[in-house]
Formats: structure tokens, C-alpha cells, sequence
């Protein structure tokens, strides 16, 4: 009403308003780095507790549009120093003083059209776009009504990144039986910028190992394990890994903007230990005096059941003086190596290009039985022993003893001899060291009834028989026959060493022109009847007996 002199006038139309105070700070400030979007972080909020009614809380519809609350704004401050940037690792609320938004930038929002929602006038989630990478943003929220701006909110912080680089250098060792190690290098960047330019990255949230045992274009991922960041290995064994398959492997890292690229792709096939070398009691032989050459073969399953899987070395062992166990002093290593060493023409060669394996050992003891075995190994570890094998080291045999040739009737030879007096072991040694005795004999000439003196001894001394002129064969069972004395008439009568790469045949029908008969070690007695009678009277024949590896006697009968 308004009055005057003349009096009071009519009443005014009518209008209601409610006594309101500024509002309450908004609640449950939240800054999370976004997942769709490079260096943009999201902010969402609740609505305060009190828009200024007292504790009511009005957001749309109220008594006027004076009692729904009229702005929004967002203060922010940015900064990238050493303390921010590090306490930006794990968003929480920021501590009291580390951020000042006096005289900072901040931006506002209204109750027009397109920008606030339909059902409520704030928006409750924001984004905050184009950041700098690695700057650290705090954030405070403040709401107005008609009748101002209220408090601000707590404190927030985030900082601005990206998705990390991926990890670098991904491999794969063997590391035991069905067991495959993966090692690899931390990302270059963590999503804040070069690890190398920063005091403190910003940590990832976790390493993914992912496994395919298919392919590499990981079209049937088998396995993802989760790794807390920063491990950089993981060990992957049975039962995940079976044996003799090939396993693909790559690895992912997650920060709070999401997954880096996939890492370099290795392979590597899961494998048990090898079996054991092949190993049998006639893998040692006596290749010459106080020599002893030992052959083994590759084992039955190298460890990737069904392939072949290279060998790391084979480990020859050797033992004396009774020592099975090889737990004594007396034992030594002869041969530890991956590859193999051919002295007569100077070549090596790999253990895995070859499957059988030849070692020779000399200077031993004679009489001394020594005792063999072999290891070898890949990744996954060294195997079992083989199975020990076992050969006395002899020497050459002296001459048989009391060698005579006598003619008993007309047409008929015989021929006797003692067994020698030390048999290859030493004086008194093991009958079991003689092998066989070998007899020879050949026609003198018809004209000077003087021997030949086997000049065309079976075992010629050309290096291997196959050379000799005549070409003539072995014909005896044992590659050893080629003899492997150093001199005729000194020890034995093939002026020759042994040679392992000497040809081996057994053809009788090209054996040498002579007669060789061999004997067992008992035999020490032979007849010759029917000897041709167009040699009566023309001829001589000479004789020679000698046990394998022994002197050579000789005698000429008419």
C-alpha cells in the first residue's frame, strides 16, 4: 500500500519470496583421467546439501526459478611441479595449501539450454579437454543461488595423461622342465611423458601377460595373467605348458587412460629334460694299447616328445679303481662339449649334426678296468646317467708260446702253440683278454723255394686295406682286425696303426690271395691235410701265428 494526504490507496498485487542463504559447498568432488579420450580428465559431482533453503534441497521446480541454484563454476589450477606431479600418482584429496585458485582461471556454467540437463540444472559429469601431457590439475567446485556464491568445495587433483608406450624387448628362456621365463623392459613412457626426462613416472596399474598356443596372430588367447606393476618376468611352467608345444607371448601395460600397444611377439616350445644317452656294456672297446674308445648314441627323446631338440653338450665321465658310483676321487671328466673334435682331418662338427659319438682315451693303466658314463643336457636341465659301461685297458699280447710246424704224413701239416705268457692284462692277466689267434700261411716261390715273407699279408700297411694292390677285403668279425701295430716283425705284422675312418667290409669272395684262418682264445693246435700235390716238392710254405694285437712268428715248413 502506499498513502498520502488524501489517504491510503489500493493494494498492490501480491508476491511471495523465501529468506535464503547462499548455498552449501557441492559434495563428492571426483577427477579420473578419461578412458575415451587423450589427455582429458572427468569431473562429476553431487549436489550440495542446502541450496539455500535452509537444508532443502531444490534443483528444478522450487516455489520461483529464484530458488533453483543459478550458476556452477569450476576453478582450476595447473602446475608440473616435482611435489604436485607426484602426489597426482594416486587422485586424492589435495593437501591444505597446495592449491591457491586465487587470481586462476575458472569457468562457469548456467541454466541455459544445452548445457545443463533437462532433469537437473547442473551437470553432473564434466570433461576436461586439450591438457597439457603430465601438468597436474586441481580442481574446486562452487554453486550460486540469487542470493550468491556459496563456499568451495574440497580440493581435487588429477594429472593429464595418455596411454603408456608399450614394454620393450619381450623374451623367452627356457628355465626348466615345462618352464618358460619371460623377461621384458618397463615402457619408455608411462603416459606422462619419457621416463628417462622425469625424477618420478607415474606408476602403471598392472602388466597383462598374454599366451597363444596357436599362432602369433593370438587369435585364441589361452591364458592372461594380471602382474602388479613394476615385476617385469613371469614364469610360466606345468600345468599351463605341456610338452613339445610352441607358446606365443606378448605383453600389455595398463595405466588410468587404458592399455598401451602389444609388445613384441616371442615363442618358445615347452621341453622336459633329455633322456639319458644311449649307453651298452659294448660301447668301451680297446682300440689299441692302454686305448680305450668309448661310443655312445644320442638319447631316445631330447625333450620335446616327437621333434628333435638340440643338445647343449654331452659330459663323458670315466672312473677307475672300482669306483660304480662315481664318488671317489678316482674319476674325471673326459670329454665336456657341444662339439666334436675329428684330429685325423682336423674338422669339428656338432653334437646335434651327428647322432652317434665317438671318444678315444689313452695313456691308461694296463690291467686297470675303468668305467664309463655320460650326461648330457638342453634348457630344461642336465638328464639321468647312462648306464655305466666297463673295459679293462690291455696292452699287445706277447707271442704264443713254443710255436712249431711239423709235417706228421705225407700231404698233412701240423701246426701247435702255447698260449702266451702275458695275455695283454700283464704277466699272470685274464685268459679273457685274448681275443683270437689269427694263422696265416702262403707258398714260397716254386723256382727259389724262398718265402715270400707276406708280402701280401692280409693287413697291409697302407693305412686302410682298401688301398692295397692287390684290393683285398677284411675277413675277419671285428673292425679291429686291421691291425694296430707300429712296425712288421715288431709288433705284429701289419705295419700299421688303426684308423677309425678305415672302411669296414666283410666280403670273402675279395678277401686277400692267402689263406687266414682265425681262431677263438682256447685253440692252440691246427691240421692242414690235402695240401695240393702239384706243390710236392716245389714249394714252401710259410707260416705265421699271432694273436690279435700280438708279435707275429713266423716258420717255413717244405
Amino acid at each position: 500500500y502506499s498513502s498520502n494526504m488524501l489517504g491510503e490507496s489500493v493494494v498492490s498485487n501480491s508476491k511471495t519470496e523465501h529468506a535464503i542463504d547462499m548455498p552449501s559447498l557441492p559434495l563428492n568432488l571426483q577427477v579420473v583421467v578419461s578412458t575415451t579420450s587423450t589427455r582429458e580428465l572427468l569431473l562429476s559431482l553431487d549436489y550440495p546439501t542446502d541450496t539455500g533453503l535452509g537444508g532443502a534441497v531444490c534443483h528444478d521446480g522450487c516455489l520461483t526459478a529464484d530458488r533453483e541454484l543459478t550458476r556452477l563454476r569450476i576453478l582450476r589450477v595447473d602446475t608440473n611441479t616435482f611435489t604436485d606431479t607426484f602426489i597426482a600418482g594416486t587422485p586424492q584429496a589435495a593437501l591444505v595449501g597446495t592449491a591457491d585458485f586465487a587470481e586462476h582461471a575458472s569457468f562457469s556454467f548456467y541454466p541455459t539450454a544445452g548445457t545443463w540437463t533437462t532433469t537437473h540444472f547442473l551437470p553432473l559429469v564434466y570433461g576436461d579437454s586439450d591438457l597439457l601431457k603430465g601438468q597436474t590439475y586441481y580442481y574446486a567446485l562452487a554453486v550460486s543461488n540469487s542470493a550468491g556464491e556459496g563456499n568451495l568445495s574440497l580440493p581435487r587433483y588429477e594429472m593429464a595423461i595418455e596411454t603408456p608406450s608399450p614394454p620393450r624387448d619381450l623374451s623367452v628362456q627356457i628355465s626348466g622342465e615345462l618352464s618358460l621365463n619371460t623377461t621384458w623392459l618397463a615402457p619408455l613412457d608411462n603416459g606422462d611423458g619419457l621416463v628417462a626426462s622425469l625424477s618420478t613416472p607415474r606408476p602403471m596399474h598392472k602388466y597383462v601377460v598374454e599366451i597363444d598356443d596357436v599362432s602369433p596372430a593370438f587369435l585364441n588367447v589361452n591364458y592372461a595373467f594380471d602382474l602388479v606393476f613394476p615385476i617385469t618376468t613371469y614364469h610360466a611352467k606345468a600345468p599351463t605348458l605341456v610338452q613339445g608345444t610352441m607358446y606365443y607371448f606378448r605383453i600389455v601395460v595398463l595405466n588410468a587412460a587404458g592399455y598401451s600397444n602389444v609388445s613384441n611377439t616371442v615363442n618358445q616350445t615347452a621341453i622336459l629334460k633329455p633322456t639319458m644317452p644311449i649307453v651298452t656294456s659294448n660301447s668301451p672297446q680297446v682300440t689299441n694299447p692302454a686305448e680305450i674308445t668309448f661310443t655312445w648314441h644320442r638319447p631316445s627323446d631330447t625333450g620335446a616328445i616327437g621333434q628333435y631338440w638340440p643338445l647343449s653338450y654331452f659330459e663323458l665321465q670315466m672312473a677307475w679303481n672300482g669306483d660304480l658310483n662315481f664318488t671317489s676321487a678316482n674319476n674325471t671328466v673326459l670329454f665336456k662339449s657341444n662339439i666334436l673334435r675329428d684330429e685325423n682331418y682336423g674338422t669339428d662338427t656338432s653334437i646335434n649334426a651327428v647322432a652317434v659319438y665317438v671318444f678315444t682315451v689313452t695313456g691308461l693303466v694296463v690291467g686297470e678296468t675303468y668305467h664309463f658314463r655320460v650326461f648330457t643336457e638342453t634348457e630344461a636341465r642336465r638328464s639321468k646317467a647312462s648306464f655305466v659301461a666297463t673295459r679293462t685297458a690291455v696292452r699287445l699280447p706277447t707271442p704264443p708260446l713254443n710255436f712249431t710246424v711239423t709235417v706228421p704224413s705225407p700231404f698233412k701239416i701240423l701246426v701247435n702253440w702255447l698260449t702266451p705268457e702275458d695275455r695283454g692284462a700283464g704277466a699272470g692277466g685274464r685268459i679273457k683278454s685274448i681275443e683270437r689267434y689269427v694263422l696265416e700261411f702262403e707258398l714260397g716261390d716254386p723256382v727259389t723255394y724262398q718265402s715270400i715273407n707276406f708280402l701280401l699279408s692280409l693287413f697291409g700297411s697302407d693305412g686302410c686295406y682298401a688301398k692295397k694292390q692287390p684290393t683285398c677285403a677284411l675277413t675277419g668279425d671285428s673292425p679291429y682286425d686291421l691291425g694296430i701295430d707300429v712296425g712288421r716283425g715288431d709288433l705284429g705284422s701289419s705295419g700299421m696303426n688303426y684308423q677309425p675312418f678305415c672302411a669296414k667290409s666283410f666280403d670273402l669272395v675279395g678277401k686277400c690271395n692267402l689263406y687266414v684262418r682265425t681262431f677263438d682264445a682256447g685253440t692252440q693246435v691246427w691240421t692242414v691235410q690235402y695240401i695240393s700235390q702239384a706243390l710236392q716238392r716245389r714249394a714252401r710254405i710259410s707260416f705265421a701265428v699271432y694273436m690279435q694285437r700280438s708279435k707275429t712268428q713266423f716258420f717255413d715248413r717244405d
